[in-house]
């Protein structure tokens, strides 16, 4: 979605692929976290869980320096930000199976699951797009909607 962005200037462009990239982001970080969840023990959860806040915080703090060092115009800062977000799955390759065995879960059985829980799924996805939705630079509505 980000290296579609340049292509697509305009609000309504902008709209749509923010919308579905917030979708797959809140998707991904709940994925996360329950992955991480089922991971640990209940002696190394905190640890774990406190490990990747703090690791969640720093990649959001980087992302005005990223700007900084690419500019905002351009493909250069999209180009970035997507090759981050690719090397943020990374860890993904290096396991076999999450824990539990969820492995062979089809997508029909994950919207089942998701349909099964809706008071948790919905905020979560709201939580994700709206993280997904602010603006990363300085927080104002001006340079995200132009």
């Amino acid at each position: 979605m980000l290296l579609l962005m340049p292509l697509l200037p305009g609000f309504r462009g902008w709209l749509v692929l923010r919308f579905v990239t917030g979708c797959a982001l809140g998707l991904e970080w709940i994925a996360s976290e329950i992955w991480l969840n089922r991971l640990s023990t209940d002696k190394s959860r905190g640890t774990i869980m406190g490990a990747y806040a703090a690791l969640f915080a720093a990649g959001v703090m980087a992302g005005p320096l990223l700007l900084q060092i690419t500019g905002t115009t351009g493909w250069r800062p999209f180009a970035a930000g997507a090759l981050c977000l690719a090397l943020t799955a990374l860890p993904l390759f290096a396991t076999r199976d999450a824990p539990g065995g969820d492995a062979g879960l089809g997508a029909g059985r994950r919207l089942r699951i998701a349909a099964a829980a809706p008071i948790v799924m919905v905020p979560a996805l709201i939580a994700g797009l709206m993280e997904s939705a602010t603006c990363r630079c300085c927080r104002c509505s001006r340079c995200c909607a132009a």
